[in-house]
């Protein structure tokens, strides 16, 4: 019974971490609803061809400065990753992997519920939020691709490519577990304690930390606990009352702590070094760079406006503005990206603007990429911008 309480607050975030805050609630995934997906996609196995999900490249002339593009199969479910110059599409009937020429490198047909690709370096772990499948590689390397027999609540992978996934098993909350590159376990830690919702793994792999919940009495109770993989005994838990952490990411040596009501900053230790409360506004998106960590915020008393704001890996605000109609935001290394409905704009991360080209109408979601280009999303298509 508590665990279906506790269910209530939180909500999965895709890739680039689009959120809405209204209703969040756990990624614990009833058993039987995993049973039910299992049995959709044998049912509807005859659409899970390379035909489904095979991307296009193509040369292409869009507004602005655009160098090409790729075509895929549209579906609201997507979700994407970069690395290098290509890209890498999961979506419910499997993965693909383009590079920069267009050529197709990996095709792998598999049932993903809730897919989530997240990249780190040359490395790539895609998962089923609240089902079993997962895909590992390295480049276009396959490594690990694997039906679980535990149910997958979230993971995250780094740029050593040590990976993390956490996963409900019999007689505990939530497990997580570390893996190296060849897949071998190299830690695991079990909670008896929180139920867990998310995890970020340090660029070394030897640290980590992971979010979970708990109940005392009538109230939740969020907690981050930071660990080493040489040790069972986490060496820092903080306690947040009456709050959600969506999401924890390592920028830089720090920890930063995205929950439903602000941003909160950690050293390795635990030590908090700065906060910031989003106040009368709601978080639409938020991504991070190297050493800075980017928000979109909005209201409805502000309409179409969004408040952006980037701030340092301690907590001290860089910049901040407003701009009217943004799809989505984008980050990477030291360059924040903007895409409204007919631009995108590149800025540093104390928002200094660096360039700004129309795009087409229709745009939905933006990836930047470390070589100056960008990638903007329609429903099908991702057209490839140098700036």
């Amino acid at each position: 019974m508590e665990n279906r309480t506790v269910e209530k607050y939180e909500k999965r975030v895709k890739t680039r971490k689009k959120l809405s805050t209204v209703g969040l609630v756990l990624r614990i995934v009833v058993i039987s609803a995993v049973l039910a997906l299992a049995v959709l996609a044998v049912l509807n196995y005859d659409q899970l061809t390379p035909e489904a999900i095979r991307a296009r490249f193509s040369d292409t002339e869009e507004l602005g400065t655009s160098v090409g593009s790729f075509s895929f199969i549209a579906d609201n479910k997507n979700s994407f990753a970069v690395r290098g110059q290509g890209i890498d599409i999961l979506s419910p009937s499997g993965l693909v992997m383009i590079d920069g020429t267009g050529e197709e490198r990996v095709l792998r047909i598999r049932s993903f519920s809730r897919p989530v690709a997240k990249a780190a370096g040359n490395y790539l772990l895609a998962y089923d939020v609240g089902g079993t499948n997962i895909i590992y590689s390295e480049g276009y390397s396959i490594l690990r691709e694997e039906t679980l027999a535990s149910v997958v609540i979230s993971g995250a992978v780094s740029e050593s490519g040590n990976y993390l996934l956490i996963t409900e098993e019999r007689g505990a909350k939530a497990v997580a577990t570390v893996y190296g590159t060849d897949s071998a376990e190299r830690f695991k830690w079990v909670s008896s304690e929180r139920y867990l919702v998310c995890g970020a793994l340090a660029d070394d792999g030897k640290m980590l930390a992971l979010a979970g919940i708990r109940r005392e009495g009538t109230r939740v109770v969020s907690s981050i606990a930071i660990l080493v993989t040489t040790s069972d005994a986490p060496v820092a838990v903080v306690d947040m009352l009456d709050d959600v952490v969506i999401e924890l990411m390592f920028v830089g040596e720090n920890i930063v702590a995205i929950t439903e009501r602000g941003i909160l900053f950690f050293d390795g230790k635990g030590k908090q070094l700065g906060s910031y409360e989003y106040g009368v506004y709601d978080l639409s998106e938020f991504d991070s760079g190297s050493d800075f960590v980017a928000i979109r915020l909005t209201a409805p008393s502000i309409g179409d406006l969004s408040r952006i704001s980037t701030f340092s890996v301690e907590g001290a605000k860089l910049g901040e503005f407003g701009i009217g109609n943004v799809s989505a935001i984008s980050c990477t290394e030291n360059e924040l990206g903007i895409l409204t409905t007919d631009s995108l704009m590149v800025y540093n991360n104390t928002l200094g603007k660096k360039a700004e080209m129309p795009v087409p109408g229709g745009s939905k979601s933006l990836l930047l990429r470390k070589d100056g280009e960008a990638l903007v999303v329609t429903s099908g298509t991702a057209v490839i911008y140098s700036y």
